[in-house]
């Protein structure tokens, strides 16, 4: 499975996490979340793309299956992750 860097950091982003958070709350090594997000390591494999994907999916609009196929195509609209970034930065005010 490969893991689209761009829109992983975005989704974490928008969730309002740094990549610490996500590290802590997913059980996925600071490190590789890291490299995930700079593209050094895009097969991360499945335990740890779901956790990801269930951390985010607690602070996003979003179900796990949406975000794990987001990750997973990179097929993700560009107005709906603008749309989720707009709305965390509205709840973080």
């Amino acid at each position: 499975m490969s893991m689209k860097p761009s829109v992983l950091k975005r989704l974490r982003k928008a969730a309002g996490l740094r990549q610490e958070d996500l590290a802590k709350r997913s059980g996925v090594s600071l490190s590789s979340i890291a490299k995930y997000e700079s593209g050094h390591v895009v097969n991360p494999g499945a335990e740890n793309m779901k956790a990801i994907a269930e951390v985010l999916a607690q602070f996003l609009p979003l179900t796990v299956n949406t975000i794990l196929s987001a990750l997973l195509s990179g097929d993700f609209p560009r107005s709906e992750l603008e749309r989720i970034e707009k709305r965390g930065l509205e709840v973080r005010g």
